[in-house]
């Protein structure tokens, strides 16, 4: 009897998953109450807020700093940024969960993040790993938990990240643990396609796993770079096999051969199901006469092009977009002639997956001179930053998407993950509003966020008086070839490089225009080459977020101001190998921040191995604070 009984006690057992726990804290011993030195822990701050560590508690419990078990916790004061630090002896190739219990006392989760890293040093720097991105915690505890898989077998430290501004008053966090993640028993099986079209498919697979607790779904079309489609899928047969799961894919591109992995979950990802499958190939669809975009006769077959097709205007057509319009692709005009164009009476949005071709002798254009104030959209690229198209424009006729301040204009959206290009011989392209918005890529002295290189010269609004840019929401603006022009860059003065941004100048023949305002950049600068001017009244500066970047490989920056930080914690990265950087070339009004001030920051990385920093007015100096 007694050995049945094992039996089945071990027959229960493997069904059942367990981790070994590393390391469990929740404050409870060795601490002092109100002690910033937190037993077990070491401790940073910055780089956004210096004045405040984390406290550790046991009679606080106003603002929801009650315990979520014991009687201890740690908090950190509002208008605080703070690093706890934990050493951990980690085993490399072996995965691993670091969690913890964290609430704040409102319910705004922008006003109050929890990050986890790790790295081999216990300094702000030395968190080189993401574990979690910063999450926005709320008035309830919720567990912020990541998996961590080192490479190499060592010393390492975890660490816990906090921040949080004025508006909330604590983060209170607690019951921290490091434990050997869990992993499935075995990968997914069979792997199968159908309802296949040309911009969607649904995937499926058969569990063969008894302890996942859900589903992922990566997906590459190039077999190298794989991204998770959705979220988790939950597992509803945990302790069974055999059951069959499906993901509907949407927003694919035709004729494109896309590769999937698919993973079983528990803490850890089993290892993947492959496969891959087509979409169906565009269809060709060619203007058959002058008419409406939404008529059926306008086209060859009186099929109305819809996202899955490649558009064709035929020469001496004329076509009038006058409804919601989507293509794959879009080509004006066959070598001589043909146009397309906004409706004169309402404004539309025409959505194009891919690319805009202009051919020479065609025109694409917001409508009809003189004709009525109305404001259309055209999307390039898709509709969404992580659109999958394209989303190059080429202008070899005429591309005129503006009429007058209160005649017809259209503004232009770049979208997606692929770089692309704005090029062509073109005797007019001219912009109205140009917004910029690829990809989900920070920028850093190493990595480029998805490029949208312009090639060619253009206007905005008939001229260079305006600037180019309306909003950079994400993705790097190259100038490159070799064109001549001189314009102001965005239509701000006072513009923003986003930290999923890039601004690069690498064309001799180019300079931006100076404006009365202070850019900030947040992403990267770069200047490989051309002239890059800032400002045209004293203090006119540019300002260095925390996480910004400079690269300077040649050209030459004019900096009214200075180039500085705006907070003297932020961690900045610089790496000069040329250029000439021109700095306070008419005043710097500050007296807090230097003509060249990389701030205070230990973490902050400045190498110079080329190039010049010259400080024009000569009462003005130079500071480089570094550790």
């Amino acid at each position: 009897m007694k050995k049945y009984l094992l039996i089945i006690v071990l027959f229960l057992l493997s069904s059942f998953s367990f981790s070994q726990n590393i390391f469990s804290d929740g404050f409870e011993t060795g601490n002092t109450d109100g002690s910033t030195t937190v037993n077990g822990w070491t401790q940073a701050v910055g780089p956004n807020y210096t004045s405040y560590n984390w406290t550790a508690n046991s009679t606080q419990t106003s603002y929801n700093r009650t315990p979520r078990t014991g009687t201890w916790d740690c908090y950190l004061h509002y208008s605080g940024e703070a690093w706890l630090f934990k050493q951990v002896t980690l085993t490399g190739g072996t995965g691993y969960v670091f969690s913890v219990y964290a609430r704040q006392d409102g319910s705004t989760t922008t006003n109050a993040t929890i990050e986890l890293k790790y790295g081999t040093t216990a300094t702000i720097a030395g968190m080189t790993n993401s574990i979690t991105s910063a999450i926005g915690i709320g008035s309830s505890y919720q567990q912020i938990k990541g998996v961590l898989t080192p490479s190499t077998s060592g010393t390492y430290y975890v660490a816990i990240h906090g921040w949080i501004n004025g508006s909330p008053w604590y983060i209170t966090i607690d019951d921290v643990s490091l434990d050997l993640g869990v992993a499935p028993t075995a990968p997914p099986t069979a792997f199968t396609t159908s309802a296949v079209t040309k911009t969607s498919m649904t995937v499926g697979w058969t569990d063969n796993s008894t302890n996942e607790t859900a589903f992922r779904v990566y997906r590459s079309s190039d077999n190298v770079t794989f991204t998770q489609v959705g979220s988790d899928i939950p597992s509803t047969t945990s302790a069974t096999t055999g059951t069959l799961y499906s993901l509907p894919q949407t927003g694919l591109l035709p004729g494109t051969l896309y590769y999937y992995r698919i993973v079983s979950v528990v803490d850890l990802e089993s290892s993947y199901l492959l496969g891959n499958q087509s979409t169906l190939a565009a269809s060709n669809i060619i203007s058959n006469a002058t008419g409406n975009w939404s008529a059926s006769a306008t086209w060859v077959g009186g099929v109305v092009p819809t996202i899955g097709d490649n558009v064709t205007i035929a020469d001496g057509h004329t076509v009038t977009i006058d409804v919601a319009a989507n293509c794959n692709s879009l080509t004006v005009g066959q070598g001589t002639s043909g146009v397309l164009r906004f409706s004169p009476s309402t404004a539309y949005t025409l959505t194009v997956a891919n690319g805009v071709i202009v051919s020479t002798g065609a025109a694409f254009t917001a409508g009809i001179s003189g004709g009525s104030s109305l404001a259309h959209t055209l999307n390039i690229g898709g509709s969404s930053a992580t659109a999958i198209g394209t989303g190059s424009l080429t202008v070899n006729g005429t591309f005129n998407m503006y009429y007058g301040s209160s005649r017809p204009r259209a503004s232009v959206y770049f979208y997606g993950i692929g770089s692309a290009t704005i090029s062509g011989t073109g005797t007019t392209c001219n912009f109205y509003q140009f917004y910029l918005n690829k990809g989900t890529t920070t920028a850093s002295l190493t990595v480029m966020p998805p490029v949208l290189e312009i090639q060619r010269a253009f206007t905005v609004q008939d001229g260079n008086t305006v600037g180019l840019v309306n909003t950079h929401t994400a993705g790097t603006l190259k100038f490159g070839g070799t064109f001549t022009l001189t314009t102001p860059l965005y239509s701000s003065a006072s513009y923003s490089v986003p930290a999923y941004g890039a601004l690069w100048l690498n064309n001799p023949n180019f300079t931006s225009t100076a404006q009365n305002g202070s850019p900030t950049i947040t992403g990267l600068l770069r200047v490989s080459n051309g002239i890059y001017n800032v400002g045209t009244a004293s203090g006119n500066s540019v300002g260095l977020a925390s996480n910004s970047s400079v690269m300077i490989e040649g050209g030459t920056l004019n900096i009214a101001g200075r180039l500085a930080v705006s907070s003297s914690s932020n961690i900045t990265n610089f790496n000069i190998s040329g250029g000439t950087i021109n700095l306070c070339t008419i005043g710097n009004t500050s007296t807090t921040y230097y003509s060249f001030d990389a701030g205070t920051s230990t973490s902050s990385n400045f190498t110079m191995s080329g190039g010049n920093i010259i400080i024009i007015q000569v009462s003005q100096v130079l500071k480089i604070l570094f550790s």
